[in-house]
């Protein structure tokens, strides 16, 4: 007679279709989230240009500044969201019937530096 797996030892039935189609929508979402950033910090740094051709008065170019940064920093806080959902759909995809594959650099801690990342930057004295 053949024992039934507890519940936590059952594998979730997930297609290799469906897998690859939300590997691809997930790492096109950071594109996106990345060029609006991009965008965004090229937008800043064209508006301190502008501001500073037509003499715009410092206060006004300071709020102007700080709303910009203020936009930056929440498209930054929701790539960190969607890192955590990233990280949470990883996790449920380790127990499903999916061989590994897809998303090797999730683990506790910090990304390690690679070939295909840039260098951190260092402490210049």
């Amino acid at each position: 007679m053949a024992q039934t797996p507890k519940p936590d030892e059952q594998l979730l039935p997930l297609a290799r279709e469906r897998f690859i189609s939300l590997t691809e929508q997930l790492f096109g979402g950071y594109g996106k989230i990345d060029a609006a950033l991009a965008h965004t910090f090229r937008l800043a740094g064209e508006m301190v240009e502008t501001a500073d051709e037509i003499g715009l008065e410092p206060q006004i170019g300071q709020a102007l500044f700080a709303d910009l940064t203020r936009c930056a920093d929440t498209i930054i806080l929701s790539r960190q969201q969607f890192l955590k959902v990233h990280r949470r759909a990883h996790k449920i995809r380790q127990s499903t019937t999916v061989g590994w594959e897809g998303c090797p650099f999730f683990f506790d801690g910090e990304p390690p530096v690679t070939a295909a990342s840039p260098a951190p930057l260092r402490s210049v004295a």
